[in-house]
């Protein structure tokens, strides 16, 4: 039975995972657009010359920098004086990039000049309350997640993986993912971090 149903969830990923994507965006849990920064980085570009996309989840904000990890690695950014901040897709403050709390951070684009200042952030931060019905390990150290809306429970279930580093699994097993908690994604609708 535990083979079956490995199978299966692994097929759902392959299979059915942009299905359960494009479901789960469709409902409340929608996290907006993933802004195409492509037009405005062209702009830049034409005005600033060389432009470099740095990736992380924003760890500390200060006035005029940032503190920028990823996998491990941290990168402290100074802001330029003119550094246009986007929220969840939309114009907004540097501020509003702070950490919700321990490992509840703003996931980031951010574009750097040649003297290494920020010239524009793009800030991304997408939780849900759900409740984890079933859970299979994978042999890398991701898991396999059904979920299902905690709030609004007459949704479907849908099949989802973690990144290799979720927050919050390190002390976890199977078993006990299993009940409600609160999951962030990262912006390829992966699990990043799992809170119960």
């Amino acid at each position: 039975m535990k083979i079956i149903l490995y199978i299966l969830v692994v097929l759902g990923i392959s299979g059915l995972y942009s299905h359960c994507a494009l479901a789960f965006q469709s409902n409340n849990l929608n996290p907006g657009n993933i802004r195409d920064m492509e037009p405005e980085i062209t702009l830049l570009r034409k005005q600033l010359g060389n432009l470099n996309e740095l990736h992380g989840e924003i760890i500390v904000v200060d006035e005029g920098r940032i503190l920028l990890i990823e996998k491990g690695s941290a990168n402290e950014v100074v802001l330029d004086e003119n550094t246009k901040v986007y929220v969840n897709g939309r114009l907004g403050q540097l501020k509003g990039l702070r950490p919700i709390c321990n490992g509840c951070n703003f996931l980031a684009r951010v574009w750097v000049n040649d003297d290494k200042k920020a010239v524009l952030i793009d800030g991304y931060y997408w939780g849900a309350d759900v409740v984890v019905e079933n859970a299979v390990a994978l042999t890398d150290g991701r898991y396999c997640l059904v979920i299902r809306d905690a709030v609004d429970e007459e949704t479907p279930c849908w099949i989802f993986e973690t990144t290799t580093d979720c927050y919050g699994l390190e002390k976890l097993s199977s078993q006990s993912l299993l009940g409600a908690c609160y999951v962030l994604f990262d912006l390829e609708g992966k699990i990043r971090g799992l809170f119960q």
